[in-house]
């Protein structure tokens, strides 16, 4: 009997321990709970705070990019009408150009001071000819041809001066039409050497400062057109 006695009296304080382990387990645990979902709550927090971040910062950024784009179509728009108003500039360049051509053509055709060139082909049997007429009053010369070919891709007629003391001098550069025929002004012959004849080569149309084609018209310039013009210059 008191063995047993005994017996019970040593498990009773075992008991009581593991009682009063548990109540301190549990509090463990409701602490570490509570731990983690004050973590949770704090990671929902932060996460929301930097979604509200994020959101306004694309927010700003699509505005500006927004802002940029309008911007960028703004000077489109600003360039082509500067485009636009380029192209009508040159345009009208271009005509008065053109208009003052006809004008310098014009009136070196009836000036009273003009000169006739006359030019052929040194092929007796070619059938291009030309008529020059050069005005030292109007500092220029016209050309007036017919019977010649248009010439072949990446080629130009060229109208040279030939001068007596001197290389020869380039007078323009041209295109025959599609009947043969070309107007031309020509540049006048350069002062200090009288031009002996008027030469119209085919050439590269890359241009060169001397003429390397065949001769396809040439003529003869009247003795002393050079110094009319040079006459005409001193006398201005």
């Amino acid at each position: 009997m008191d063995q047993t006695h005994q017996d019970k009296t040593a498990v009773a304080p075992a008991a009581l321990a593991g009682q009063m382990t548990d109540p301190r387990r549990s509090g463990l645990w409701r602490a570490v709970a509570g731990m983690l979902a004050a973590l949770s709550l704090a990671a929902v927090i932060v996460a929301i705070e930097m979604s509200h971040e994020l959101i306004s910062r694309v927010t700003h950024y699509r505005t500006r990019i927004a802002t940029l784009n309008r911007r960028v179509d703004t000077l489109k728009e600003k360039a082509r009408a500067d485009e636009a108003r380029l192209a009508n500039a040159r345009e009208e360049i271009k005509e008065r150009k053109l208009m003052a051509s006809k004008d310098r053509v014009k009136a070196i055709l009836i000036a009273p001071d003009r000169r006739t060139i006359k030019l052929a082909a040194p092929d007796p049997n070619g059938l291009a000819s030309a008529t020059v007429t050069i005005s030292a009053k109007m500092g220029g010369a016209v050309l007036n041809a017919r019977g010649l070919p248009s010439p072949p891709e990446g080629q130009v007629y060229d109208a040279w001066w030939m001068l007596k003391d001197a290389p020869p001098a380039k007078a323009a550069e041209f295109r025959s039409m599609i009947d043969g025929s070309a107007s031309e002004y020509l540049d006048p012959p350069p002062q200090g050497s009288p031009p002996t004849l008027l030469s119209i080569t085919i050439e590269p149309s890359e241009g060169g400062i001397a003429p390397t084609g065949p001769v396809k018209l040439q003529g003869k310039v009247p003795a002393g057109v050079g110094e009319e013009r040079n006459g005409g210059s001193k006398r201005h």
